[in-house]
């Protein structure tokens, strides 16, 4: 129609503009896209991030999106320069908080701030770059179609190339580091000390990748010894240090001494570190411990020293040859001061606070910037892969799932233990060998709530029809008995490969319930094909790294799973979350349903095993009160009758995540279901 209208306008040629602006560049073109597919692609990490370890709700990821476009609002805005600069010196700030927010994760609320101020001012220093590159008006045109094309290439990568390329969200750090090289180069007061910090962020790589597998004790002194040598090239490199002679030798003399004392402590490290009260508890025999803490304070104060001082013609080897020594000599000061607590853990904390000194150092100098944040997020994942063998990493539309093989008792005696982890969430455990492997763990305990749920709504009968929405390792599996049946409910093809099908990574389906069957899809579409009155047990375990749909627990599906399930039978709620009151939702739920339930909070288990039996909530929901009084619980005491809170119940036009989230937040649901705990006199 736009073709047809043009040509039977037969509207002229316009006048030919001899003063139009040169055409850009195939490498301004290529600026132009890029600029816009970094801050799109890390939009997406981020909502990945957010959306699978707080809740899988749109609300959620609503907040990357308008931050996302709120930076270009203010990017393109008439008379922001002065913004763009504040914004470019906050952006390193950010990103050190960003690093070290990764062990803020157990309050998340902190963590998932740092990371949206992170992804914030990231893309605002690409956009403010996009926004200093626009050509004049008359190419205003095309400078906005490859902005568009760049944002469609960013979000292609991150939503369909990257899941099929990497098996973690590796893009999200990759990102981040591509949105430095958008920042402009300037020039700093203290240049050797940037070339110090960039040393010792590479240095922290080399332990991540080199020396983690040696344990923090040997990583530690194997650094250490690196550093001494270091610091003995530093002071003694011909050239390179411009200060008075006194000072020139006394550096040489201190990082003399100091090697020797490294390397008499390395070859005795038997006798000078003993192990104390725990597997990472040392006692560091003196007079070594005096004298190692007293050389590596010498070497870090003329390392310090040195690298403040103004550049020499040496060039930058002394400089990366002090970061070096400066990142060493903090290692050994810390293996001193913290022998009682050192782990691999401590280790990584302090490697990632030196890292977030390097990022702020080097904001001036785009390329070592992002190396360093590179650096940060290699030491992040390889702890993450820490503390076991992992036998399966993958990454799905559902989230990242990994298999990681441990020993069961914390030591290097005993029994293996296989974990499956979906996200940051523990999906289920098994044993490994034929006495043990058909041992329920982690919530399936038979002692926690949810075991015992499972196990009351089986016994009720002389012979029960389960169904499980969410399949976990299956582990349901081995507490029902050979006559039962067992439907599963599961949407990733991924954990069915790993759970329910020969050559898996967990065998309890195939010991305990070789004939299940199992449904593979939406599990409330699924159901519902199901005749009414079909099971007797209905367990809802459905999660995503911690996050449970929230389309699972509104009044409508509820109500389905009360008309799927029999006279006898029972709905089995699992609510345990960390970050979403559902409990409180789900007695809302029930109070509209009119259905009765009965509610448990179990701590953890004591048991042999590494995740033998987990704090579990659980929510019983039936039918009638009758069928929950015959129940054969073994904890009955422990069982209560919950009042519903006051508020509107979730359904499927009304899902109110900001509610259960402050309830949870506040501690209101605590409150509620523990109100002698809140009862205290104002």
């Amino acid at each position: 129609l736009a073709a047809w209208a043009a040509i039977a306008a037969r509207g002229g040629a316009g006048a030919i503009e001899h003063d139009a602006t040169p055409a850009p560049t195939w490498v301004q073109r290529g600026y132009w896209m890029a600029g816009a597919a970094v801050p799109s692609a890390l939009s997406l990490g981020v909502t990945l991030h957010i959306s699978t370890d707080v809740a899988s709700a749109p609300m959620l990821w609503v907040i990357p999106l308008a931050l996302y476009l709120l930076t270009f609002v203010i990017a393109f805005a008439r008379g922001t320069e002065k913004i763009g600069a504040v914004a470019r010196f906050i952006h390193p700030v950010a990103l050190a908080l960003l690093v070290v927010s990764y062990y803020a994760s157990s309050e998340w609320p902190l963590s998932v701030a740092l990371i949206l101020v992170g992804f914030f001012f990231s893309a605002l220093v690409c956009h403010f770059a996009l926004a200093r590159s626009r050509p004049a008006a008359d190419r205003l045109t095309e400078f906005y179609l490859y902005v568009s094309l760049g944002g469609v290439v960013g979000g292609a990568f991150a939503a369909l190339a990257a899941p099929a390329i990497f098996n973690n969200v590796y893009e999200y750090p990759l990102a981040l580091a591509a949105a430095c090289l958008f920042r402009p180069r300037a020039t700093h007061l203290m240049p050797r000390l940037q070339d110090a910090s960039f040393a010792a962020a590479v240095a922290v790589g080399v332990v991540a990748l080199v020396l983690a597998p040696i344990g923090p004790l040997g990583a530690t002194m194997v650094m250490g010894a690196l550093g001494a040598a270091a610091s003995m090239i530093a002071a003694g490199w011909g050239g390179g240090d411009n200060r008075a002679a006194t000072l020139r030798y006394a550096a040489l003399a201190a990082s003399a001494l100091h090697a020797l004392v490294v390397l008499y402590v390395a070859f005795n490290s038997g006798s000078i570190f003993t192990h104390a009260t725990g597997a990472n508890a040392f006692t560091i025999a003196q007079p070594w411990g005096a004298a190692l803490m007293a050389t590596s304070f010498a070497v870090l104060v003329f390392a310090v020293h040195a690298t403040v001082q103004p550049r020499t013609a040496a060039g930058r080897v002394v400089d990366f040859a002090h970061g070096v020594a400066i990142f060493s000599a903090v290692l050994l000061l810390m293996l001193i001061l913290n022998a009682k607590r050192l782990d691999a853990q401590f280790l990584t904390v302090t490697s990632l606070a030196i890292c977030a000194l390097a990022i702020f150092l080097n904001r001036g100098r785009p390329l070592l910037m992002a190396g360093v944040v590179l650096a940060a997020f290699l030491m992040v994942f390889i702890e993450d892969a820490r503390g076991g063998r992992i036998i399966t990493q993958e990454r799905s539309f559902f989230g990242i799932m990994r298999t990681r093989e441990v020993p069961a008792s914390g030591g290097s005696d005993g029994p293996l233990e296989r974990i499956l982890l979906h996200g940051t969430t523990i999906h289920g455990a098994q044993l490994l060998g034929p006495e043990l492997s058909r041992l329920p763990l982690t919530y399936y305990n038979h002692n926690t709530a949810l075991g015992e749920a499972i196990l009351a709504g089986l016994l009720s009968g002389e012979r029960s029809r389960l169904a499980l929405i969410g399949l976990g390792t299956g582990s349901t599996a081995c507490l029902m008995r050979s006559e039962d049946e067992l439907t599963i409910y599961e949407i990733d093809p991924a954990i069915v490969r790993l759970s329910a099908r020969p050559g898996g990574d967990f065998t309890y389906m195939s010991q305990c319930q070789p004939n299940a069957r199992v449904e593979l899809g939406d599990a409330r579409l699924r159901i519902a094909e199901a005749p009414d009155g079909a099971f007797d047990v209905i367990v809802v375990d459905a999660f995503s790294s911690d996050a449970i749909p929230a389309h699972l627990l509104t009044r409508e599906a509820v109500a389905l799973y009360l008309r799927k399930s029999s006279e006898r039978g029972v709905v089995v709620l699992h609510l345990s979350n960390r970050n979403l009151a559902l409990v409180a939702e789900a007695a809302r739920v029930a109070r509209d349903l009119r259905a009765p339930t009965l509610h448990r909070v179990n701590g953890r288990v004591n048991t042999p095993y590494l995740y033998g039996g987990l704090s579990a909530s659980v929510m019983i929901v039936a039918r009638s009160p009758e069928t929950l009084a015959v129940l054969p619980l073994a904890s009955r005491g422990e069982w209560r009758v919950l009042e519903a809170p006051p508020g509107r119940a979730w359904s499927d036009d009304y899902i109110n995540v900001p509610r259960a989230l402050w309830e949870q937040l506040s501690g209101a649901e605590d409150c509620w279901r523990n109100p002698h705990r809140c009862d205290a006199p104002r």
